[in-house]
């Protein structure tokens, strides 16, 4: 196998999770949990709910320092467009950061936010779970380095 296959198979993997995990994405599965999870269950896939089980488990390892639902807030920011907001969105935002009020139902395999307008962030979990992913998913052979 040579790197250049490596690396194809690796972006073919960010590329799924792009396309399931995505916060730019409306229809990415992470847009449409975002979106309906406030009014109820929402059943997700194997591979996101066990990202977001891995998520929560940080958010509870770190006593809330990383905060999964850190999304209420930051999604008020667009840095691409240098729009901040004002400190009454800021407060409002932050009344809804509580990874604890999200809630995983392991048996149905559904999320549910006790909160409505929560939205699940992590940009840096997920750099971690798409490395891991790729870890899992790469099984690797000895490969040749071009050249």
């Amino acid at each position: 196998m040579t790197a250049d296959v490596v690396a194809r198979e690796v972006f073919d993997v960010f590329h799924r999770v792009d396309i399931q995990m995505s916060r730019y994405r409306a229809d990415s599965e992470l847009s449409a949990l975002n979106r309906e999870a406030g009014k109820g269950p929402v059943n997700v896939s194997d591979g996101l709910f066990k990202v977001l089980q891995k998520a929560r488990e940080v958010s509870e390892l770190s006593e809330g320092a990383f905060d999964v639902t850190f999304g209420s807030v930051g999604y008020l920011y667009d840095f691409r467009a240098g729009k901040q907001p004002t400190d009454e969105q800021v407060a409002t935002g932050l009344t809804r950061v509580n990874f604890r009020d999200v809630v995983l139902d392991v048996s149905g395999q559904t999320v549910a936010f006790r909160q409505r307008e929560c939205w699940w962030t992590w940009a840096a979990l997920l750099k971690v779970t798409l490395s891991i992913w790729v870890l899992k998913c790469w099984k690797p052979t000895a490969y040749a380095t071009p050249g």
